[in-house]
């Protein structure tokens, strides 16, 4: 009995074996044949591989939420382990290809999270360590994969070395795609040929070239079968490719009339809601950075990480020291913040400045995003290189733009257009495909599909929103200030009359003291980099009883008092206070607008002589605007304004200071306009500056210079009925540049303002540092012509009565309309401030013409002359 139990038991156990050995033979070959097994959560197209139901398991895992998990300062090896042990997945990792992106098992991993998913997990330690190597994050870096029921962590190249080929049906898109552009209401040409016609064949090709930029994959091999596309790609591009499909055909089914892009994930939404609450009472004085952060992720409740890797590379650690506090401390260093929410600490903490012989406000060029639920905080740069993937619906826009132009256009001119504006105000940094990097934006069905960075995908929103409620609206938009509401308040208070000017000495800090005390604004100033102009805190300046301009007018007179050959000071309004350093390191705070100029477009078509076009019209406004506002700073010359132009709208980038100028010169414009003839000479003029506009008319009996020094000169002029006088006598005088030479002059009974100016006539010949005059507030300011542009002034004389009759009088039939404004502008330039324009070679003045309205850009005392110009031309051509 016992010999034949043990010969069933040794029966059974090869029975096993066998059947072991033949599972274990048809695995192997399955495995083999079969493709390579996507990631979590991917969009899986119809007829495509399903995963084993070992691997559906792991992927479940995957999304299984992980309370709390603290791997800070631990090995990457223990930080894997840690994650085995929680999930009960295998984790596989590859280290020889880690290895080869310079990650190790020993490599350190510092992340702290809590109630994320295990992907997130994995995703967001592989990030932390992945900055190591070299390169773009997009070209190398670590990722993982599920296989063979079990997570394999590799390096992306490593995981991208496996090619298989899926089909994807693209034949319900290419319908979508179709109905849109077959409405029955859209445009037609002259010949009644409608202009968004497009076959499927045509679509079909569209769908190819938009998943082949979409993946940035340049092995890729992309084939069209009929209304399906045939991929031969790695795993990890396949499951973009179906994310990307799924998401077109889910916007394309449910079109919105608004440009938004999908709502974000409720992860992300929550974060913001926290990051938006008060934090109270905090006080980061010479404070860790690292412990700074913890206070607002242990107060706030939000997932923070950290990229210390990444940061190491600007020098900075988690000792570096940073001093940010709430207002109701007693410090007066530091960024003082007051009733700040979570997310402006966290913005002061990563972004402020460090000025020599002060504790650090904050570490330079470190910034954060929030992304699936955790605040990523990194540099700049490294957070510029992640990228995402949204589509925006903006099939109104495409109709709007078609019925706002005069001539018909056809659906891609449209769509270019579009696709200007966003690329030139947004990053110039779109491309295609692996010939453009990593960004790319392409529109289909009505729809801009486009992968960028989150910070400029919040940009694209807003212009898009921003464009949608011009084309929606009824004729030009008022808008509130483009500042933040911060920053309207200094402004506000920078705008507040000086009544008198104090300081215990003649010390630059203490100057900056004295108005931070009358302002009532933080002014933090760069000492580090003013000593490159030759400034300390103890320079004396020069300027005494500066009284009756604004606060921020006279703040720029101090400032200019300052010689450098090299390097001009001023100074920004930027996250809520005044930031004081020289021009070059300077960084103003950038915005776009979109301005409705319609009303504008009429009036300049609408002009005496020969036709204008609308997009003749246009482009006039544009060039006022380039030539008026801030000229050098213009794209291809400053590089920092740009404007476009859509459906009667011109999309401007440009500077907050400049754009109020701007909105200042389109309101003057209107008001022409409406009102023909307005009087130039009624601006707004202070009692004390018509006071020194009266002194300089009153009358100087004799007049006798001999070989006088210009600052000899100008002062026996301006001293004998002692005025207010602000004289720049420090002014930089290089070798290559000549001052001033001597006066000889010899005059009787003439005004102070004739004498003052024949004066600057005799100096300035020969020199190559030519110098001008205005008035500020109670002051003469005498300076070089440089040093007056910020005090120069834009206004707008009513020209059309003039020309209008020049041209009636003219005997010559073919003179053109052009040729007698050129007549005008350039008696103007001859005869007023002759050398002072810009077109001359000059540095201050500049003319635009339009539709009669001619648009001067001069300082003060120039205008008073342009003025009476053309009072006497008026009535020379009655």
């Amino acid at each position: 009995m016992g010999h034949t139990d043990r010969r069933t038991r040794r029966r059974r156990q090869l029975l096993i074996a066998t059947g072991a050995v033949a599972a274990a033979l048809c695995l192997t070959i399955f495995v083999l044949q079969r493709p390579n097994v996507p990631d979590p959560d991917v969009y899986e197209p119809a007829g495509t591989y399903k995963p084993t139901p070992a691997d559906a398991s792991v992927r479940e895992k995957l999304k299984a939420s992980i309370a709390s998990l603290d791997l800070s300062g631990v090995e990457l090896r223990q930080a894997i382990g840690e994650l085995r042990e929680i999930s009960g997945v295998g984790i596989r990792v590859n280290w020889a290809a880690l290895a080869k992106e310079r990650v190790m098992p020993e490599t350190l991993v510092n992340v702290r999270l809590k109630n994320v998913t295990l992907d997130k997990a994995i995703r967001t330690v592989l990030d932390d360590v992945s900055c190591i190597g070299p390169g773009h994050r997009n070209e190398t870096g670590l990722g993982h994969v599920v296989e063979d029921g079990a997570i394999t962590i590799s390096s992306k190249s490593d995981l991208e070395g496996h090619l298989d080929t899926r089909e994807y049906d693209i034949s319900d898109i290419t319908s979508l795609v179709a109905k849109f552009r077959h409405k029955e209401d859209m445009p037609v040409n002259e010949d009644g040929v409608p202009l968004f016609e497009v076959s499927r064949d045509e679509i079909v090709g569209e769908i190819n070239c938009l998943v082949f930029e979409a993946i940035n994959e340049s092995e890729s091999d992309v084939r069209e079968k009929g209304e399906k596309l045939v991929v031969t790609l790695d795993t990890a591009s396949h499951e973009s490719i179906a994310k990307v499909l799924e998401k077109l055909r889910t916007r394309l089914n449910s079109r919105r009339s608004d440009p938004r892009p999908e709502k974000p994930a409720a992860a992300d939404v929550a974060v913001g809601e926290l990051l938006d609450r008060k934090i109270g009472e905090f006080d980061f004085y010479d404070t860790e950075l690292q412990k700074a952060i913890d206070f607002i992720r242990d107060k706030s409740g939000i997932n923070i990480h950290v990229k210390w890797h990444a940061i190491a590379r600007e020098s900075i650690g988690p000792d570096t020291k940073v001093s940010v506090h709430s207002t109701n401390k007693t410090r007066d260093d530091g960024v003082r913040l007051e009733n700040a929410t979570f997310a402006e600490a966290l913005q002061a903490v990563c972004r402020g400045d460090a000025s020599e012989g002060e504790p650090g406000i904050g570490p330079v060029g470190l910034d954060y995003v929030v992304r699936d639920g955790v605040v990523t905080v990194s540099t700049k740069s490294d957070l510029r290189e992640s990228t995402s993937f949204r589509i925006y619906d903006i099939g109104d826009m495409i109709s709007s733009v078609a019925d706002a132009e005069s001539l018909p256009q056809s659906y891609r001119e449209i769509v270019d257009q579009l696709r200007t504006v966003v690329v030139e105000t947004i990053d110039s940094t779109y491309g295609c495909g692996p010939q453009g990097g990593d960004r790319m934006i392409r529109e289909i069905g009505g729809l801009f599909v486009v992968v960028q960075t989150i910070e400029h995908h919040e940009s694209l929103a807003r212009l898009l929103r921003e464009l949608h409620a011009s084309f929606r609206g009824r004729g030009p938009v008022i808008r509130s200030s483009v500042r933040s509401p911060r920053d309207r308040f200094v402004r506000k208070q920078l705008d507040l009359k000086l009544s008198k000017f104090c300081s215990p000495d003649h010390e630059i800090q203490h100057a900056i003291q004295f108005f931070r005390d009358v302002s009532g604004v933080d002014i933090r100033v760069d000492w580090r980099a003013l000593e490159t102009a030759g400034l300390k805190p103890d320079t004396e300046f020069f300027v005494d009883l500066i009284t009756d301009m604004p606060i921020g007018k006279a703040l720029d007179v101090l400032l200019d008092s300052f010689p450098s050959k090299k390097h001009r000071i001023g100074y920004v309004i930027r996250d809520g206070a005044v930031m004081v350093s020289t021009e070059d390191e300077l960084i103003s705070p950038k915005a776009f607008r979109v301005y409705d100029v319609r009303d504008l477009i009429a009036p300049v078509c609408a002009r005496e002589g020969p036709p204008v076009s609308r997009a003749e019209a246009v482009g006039r406004i544009r060039t006022l605007i380039s030539d008026a506002i801030d000229r050098d700073s213009w794209d291809y010359i400053g590089e920092i304004g740009v404007i476009c132009s859509i459906g009667g709208r011109l999309v401007i980038t440009q500077t907050i200071d400049n754009h109020e100028a701007i909105d200042e010169l389109l309101g003057d414009l209107r008001r022409h306009f409406k009102t023909p003839n307005l009087d130039p000479h009624s601006h707004h003029e202070t009692q004390a500056e018509r006071a020194i506009r009266k002194q300089l008319e009153l009358k100087i009996p004799k007049l006798d210079l001999d070989d006088y020094e210009f600052c000899e000169a100008v002062s026996a002029v301006l001293g004998i009925y002692e005025p207010n006088m602000y004289a720049n006598w420090r002014w930089p005088t290089g070798d290559e540049v000549k001052p001033p030479g001597k006066v000889s002059l010899h005059l009787k009974n003439v005004t102070r303002r004739e004498a003052l100016d024949a004066v600057f006539d005799i100096a300035n010949k020969g020199s190559g540092l030519r110098m001008d005059y205005t008035i500020i507030g109670d002051r003469i300011m005498i300076a070089p012509q440089a040093k007056l542009l910020r005090s120069s002034t834009i206004r707008i004389y009513d020209a059309r009565d003039i020309i209008a009759r020049k041209m009636k009088a003219t005997t010559a039939p073919a003179r053109s309309r052009d040729k007698t404004v050129e007549e005008i502008t350039g008696l103007i330039r001859e005869a007023i401030a002759p050398g002072s324009w810009r077109d001359d070679g000059g540095s201050l003045g500049t003319i635009d013409e339009i539709s009669g309205l001619l648009v001067i850009t001069q300082i003060c005392r120039h205008h008073e002359s342009l003025a009476a110009l053309m009072k006497k031309l008026r009535a020379d051509t009655k």
